[in-house]
């Protein structure tokens, strides 16, 4: 395991195909994080970026939880615009 600023996959590499822009952090949250991510080769021999988690101390796949998280914004987004249309046909009945 090497971490992953020496195998030049860095925090926009992780984001490239997400919603997610490295312009969201700042300089001094971007070198923490890439400090804390590692690479593990998979059985395809591709580099694949995991951190520590904090509080479960397991490593966690970084693309898992960006593909996770961003299911989890559209599906907010969707039950935002459901409780919009909700609230809106309530003050139409009103």
């Amino acid at each position: 395991m090497k971490n992953m600023a020496e195998k030049t996959i860095l925090l926009q590499n992780i984001l490239k195909d997400s919603d997610y822009k490295q312009a969201q952090f700042n300089l001094f949250q971007i070198a923490e994080l890439e400090k804390r991510i590692i690479a593990k080769t998979d059985k395809n021999g591709k580099d694949v970026p995991y951190i520590q988690c904090l509080v479960r101390k397991k490593e966690i796949r970084l693309s898992a939880l960006i593909q996770e998280s961003f299911s989890l914004r559209k599906e907010s987004e969707r039950l935002l615009v459901e409780a919009r249309e909700m609230v809106e046909r309530e003050i139409e009945d009103n």
